[in-house]
């Protein structure tokens, strides 16, 4: 009897699988999966994308301070020079990552964190030694959540 139930349902299934709950139930939980995984992947991809190119994004986005007119030499200053520079014009603050860019014409990074004041990102020009310009991101709200004020505050060039 009951190999003659599962090969009616299997003959139902197979001859007409729209009548059946089974096939609306797959065919849910297959949508619902299926979003929900291409939704991540999108998530991720989207991200992953933009650290790739995070160079690009703040030339794009900072414009004239993040490039630089290379000379027909291209030396640059040691890092050590420019690091010593960071931390002399930033006092107090921990530097947590450098970009050096191998582009000829884009400055170098610094991303700082400054406990009392929050994170700040310092741009070096590697030819001339300056400093080109700082990019505050204030620490505020009541668990010291991180609100970005993005502005590109010039400095007067800082010679070493």
């Amino acid at each position: 009897m009951a190999g003659s139930v599962a090969k009616n349902w299997f003959v139902a299934f197979w001859r007409q699988p729209r009548l059946l709950s089974f096939r609306k139930a797959a065919f849910y939980v297959h949508m619902v999966l299926g979003l929900s995984v291409g939704l991540l992947a999108s998530i991720v991809c989207l991200t992953g994308s933009l650290i790739v190119y995070k160079p690009e994004i703040e030339s794009l986005t900072l414009g004239p301070v993040s490039h630089l007119v290379p000379t027909a030499d291209r030396r640059t200053v040691p890092l050590q020079s420019a690091y010593d520079m960071v931390r002399q014009k930033e006092k107090g603050c921990r530097i947590t990552q450098a970009y050096l860019h191998a582009a000829p014409d884009l400055v170098w990074s610094f991303d700082l964190n400054c406990k009392p004041r929050g994170r700040i990102v310092v741009y070096i020009d590697n030819i001339a030694a300056t400093l080109r310009a700082r990019i505050i991101f204030r620490v505020s709200g009541p668990n010291g959540s991180m609100i970005c004020t993005f502005g590109c505050y010039r400095t007067r060039p800082a010679r070493l």
